[in-house]
C-alpha cells in the first residue's frame, strides 16, 4: 500500500467517525478537526490532520501500525472538533488481515487501522 492510498484511508476514517455522531446527535458536525495523541501534545490549527494521521501510522508501504484508537472527544468553543488518538503497541507490519484487525472497533466502527469512536462526544452535546 502507498502512502497516498493509505492517507484516504485515513481521510475515510476521520469522515466515517464524524458521520457516526452526526447520525446520533441528528445534526451536522463541522470538518475543522484539531489532534491530540494520548500523553502527547495537541496538534494546532492549520496542521492536516490526515497528514498528521499518516506520519503517525504510515511508516513504509509494508509497515503500517495495525491498531489506532481514534476518538471525536469534543467540540471546541472556535467549533473545531477534537480528535484524541492512540496508537496500540504493536508493531508495524504489511496492511491486511492478521490477528489485530479483527479485534472490532469503538462504538463507531473501524476503517483500515483505524478503531473508531464518538461516545464521549455525543453524550457531552446531548448533555447542551
Amino acid at each position: 500500500m502507498t502512502r497516498e492510498e493509505f492517507k484516504a484511508i485515513a481521510l475515510r476514517a476521520v469522515e466515517t467517525v464524524t458521520l457516526a455522531a452526526e447520525r446520533r446527535l441528528s445534526r451536522p458536525l463541522p470538518r475543522r478537526y484539531v489532534l491530540a495523541w494520548l500523553g502527547g501534545p495537541t496538534i494546532q490549527p492549520g496542521d492536516d490532520i490526515i497528514e498528521q494521521l499518516t506520519g503517525a501510522t504510515f511508516v513504509s508501504e509494508d509497515e503500517i501500525y495495525p491498531c489506532v484508537d481514534l476518538f471525536l472527544d469534543d467540540l471546541w468553543s472556535d467549533g473545531r472538533l477534537y480528535v484524541l488518538c492512540y496508537r496500540a503497541g504493536y508493531k508495524p507490519g504489511p496492511f491486511g488481515e492478521h490477528w489485530q484487525y479483527r479485534v472490532g472497533g469503538h462504538d463507531a466502527g473501524r476503517v483500515g487501522p483505524f478503531r473508531l469512536g464518538c461516545e464521549r462526544l455525543v453524550k457531552k452535546l446531548e448533555e447542551v
